[in-house]
């Protein structure tokens, strides 16, 4: 495993104007790939002695856990931690890659950010399961300008999700108001952000979901959000209920779009219900199961298949990226778009490593579970 530095640049190029810094921070960090709820340690430790002149010290108002997240530490994720030894001398790596962050302090060269803004992770695999961290001022995105004019939860639960549900909506197929999109994990940040933004260009959704004892109260938020129809897995797959299905969406219903985050049976099962042309983009795999495809919705509905992965569209087009999150923001501060709703975690400087550790390992096993409506996000005090 080879050893990357990022956190500090290298003392020899920080001599010049550097300043004096004092900071402990505290972050969720992992020796080795494995399950998160086994292995995650908190550890307190000093950030350094010194600010350089192209560094930026900021702290975080928050960070979210993504399946992503998830996988990544499992080491089942094309982009890998970045791991470092500079924490407390043993290869470790920080989870995270979704946060927003305030600026405390900045180099004597950095010109393009001052104390007080808030800003995003700029580069994969940031490590932002952390209360602070002193990074080269390339590794941020530009300041938002949003201070006071949405929350720091309302920024960090748009940052992935709903850019991902902007972009799939947007770039596969021209969709008209009328058509049909229908998507799996509908109740999922992604699901919720597809339901909202469809409605609001007036496409219509079809949002499946997987069964579970509370299944009428989803069903009723879904719908608030702007569901058109709510399904089950079981009903999704189900050849008997395909006459209750047309009913639901009319006989002549064009569903051109099908976003899967599921994979195995379900994709299956969405790929069945697409019109003639229609596209299907799979942008997760939940179940771990592959997606399999028969020769039928090629040779007879013509049906192309895509792949799509936030991470690779932001590097490749960091503009657009861009674009996406501020009008998201934009239709959030308008009270157009409700940002996932969010359970909050916190690591706090009261607690010892130990505790804070305890708290970290049930956070990833209840988010193990699943069935949680909520965003899981980490709050440092």
């Amino acid at each position: 495993m080879n050893t990357v530095k990022y956190f500090r640049i290298p003392i020899s190029n920080a001599i010049r104007m550097s300043r004096a810094i004092s900071t402990t921070a505290r972050a969720v960090t992992f020796p080795k790939y494995g399950e998160p709820d086994e292995i995650a340690n908190v550890i307190s430790y000093n950030i350094g002695d010194k600010i350089g002149p192209n560094e930026v010290l900021v702290k975080t108002l928050a960070a979210t856990i993504n399946p992503s997240d998830i996988n990544q530490i499992q080491g089942v994720y094309p982009s890998r931690p970045v791991w470092t030894k500079e924490i407390n001398g043993e290869e470790l790596t920080i989870g995270g890659n979704e946060g927003v962050f305030e600026v405390v302090e900045v180099g004597s060269d950095v010109k393009d950010y001052k104390k007080g803004d808030w800003t995003l992770p700029g580069v994969l695999a940031f490590g932002t399961w952390r209360s602070h961290a002193l990074v080269d001022a390339s590794k941020l995105s530009p300041p938002l300008g949003l201070n006071g004019v949405v929350s720091p939860l309302q920024i960090v639960t748009s940052n992935i999700n709903p850019v991902s549900a902007y972009q799939m909506l947007k770039e596969y197929v021209e969709l008209k108001p009328g058509d049909w999109v229908i998507q799996n994990g509908g109740n999922s940040a992604v699901g919720r952000a597809v339901i909202q933004l469809a409605k609001l260009w007036g496409y219509k959704t079809i949002s499946v979901v997987r069964s579970r004892p509370d299944i009428d109260e989803l069903i009723a938020e879904l719908k608030g959000l702007g569901a058109d129809v709510v399904l089950t897995e079981e009903q999704a797959a189900s050849r008997e209920y395909e006459e209750e299905f047309r009913k639901l969406v009319g006989p002549d219903a064009q569903i051109k779009l099908a976003l899967n985050c599921v994979g195995g049976k379900s994709a299956t099962s969405l790929t069945n219900k697409l019109s003639v042309n229609g596209h299907h983009v799979t942008y997760g795999a939940m179940s771990k199961q592959p997606v399999t495809i028969g020769a039928g919705p090629f040779i007879f509905k013509n049906i192309t298949f895509h792949g799509y992965w936030l991470s690779a569209r932001a590097q490749a087009d960091p503009v657009g990226r861009n674009k996406a999150l501020k009008e998201i923001l934009g239709l959030v501060a308008q009270g157009k778009l409700q940002a996932a709703p969010a359970l909050e975690h916190k690591i706090s400087a009261d607690k010892t490593d130990a505790e804070n550790t305890e708290i970290a390992r049930k956070v990833f096993k209840d988010y193990s579970k699943g069935f949680s409506n909520k965003k899981h996000v980490f709050q440092f005090q």
